[in-house]
């Protein structure tokens, strides 16, 4: 993600050539899409699972991202950047609720610091990686990059769609649950 945001601007104003307003209308989407995620994040969770809301999450933001990369129209960006922005919610809403119920009491701070440290530390490197996507595969390079970036974290989720398959400690009344198809 660091890598798109990173040369974001550049991607509106030179390969879509929308100038500063196009940048605050993907801006105002990806916004919209978070509080918008948040909302639905545990509705979400009840329906499917946490593990496959995440599959979801996952799904969607890399589909989004293959979106704002190849259709170079503002309008494509916004929708691309709405929905990245919901299901950026639901991952991390559903990771984070994960992350905790999975570790010990005792370790629960540790283990969220340890997370936080690792997820905010790789953000140079990804603006770095935009970087250089941006200049050998042009400006919609980033986006394509955070997709593939993005494809072994889903792709790991998918043994989460069979429901024979545990994904999360029986406590969880949310994974616990028969989905309500």
């Amino acid at each position: 993600m660091g890598a798109l945001i990173a040369t974001l601007a550049l991607h509106v104003t030179r390969w879509l050539h929308a100038g500063g307003t196009g940048y605050v209308a993907a801006m105002t989407a990806y916004s919209a899409g978070s509080l918008t995620g948040g909302f639905v994040a545990q509705r979400i969770a009840r329906r499917t699972g946490r593990v496959r809301a995440l599959l979801l999450g996952g799904a969607v933001q890399t589909g989004s991202l293959l979106l704002i990369g190849s259709v170079g129209h503002l309008s494509a960006l916004i929708a691309g950047m709405l929905l990245l922005g919901a299901m950026n919610m639901v991952w991390n809403v559903n990771q984070v609720t994960l992350m905790q119920q999975r570790s010990p009491a005792a370790m629960v701070g540790r283990v969220s610091s340890a997370f936080r440290t690792a997820s905010t530390s790789g953000a140079p490197l990804g603006a770095l990686l935009g970087g250089v996507a941006a200049r050998v595969y042009g400006l919609n390079g980033p986006a394509f990059l955070a997709a593939v970036l993005f494809t072994p974290a889903v792709t790991a989720l998918i043994p989460a769609r069979r429901p024979d398959v545990p994904v999360v400690a029986r406590e969880d009344s949310v994974a616990s649950a028969p989905p309500a198809w």
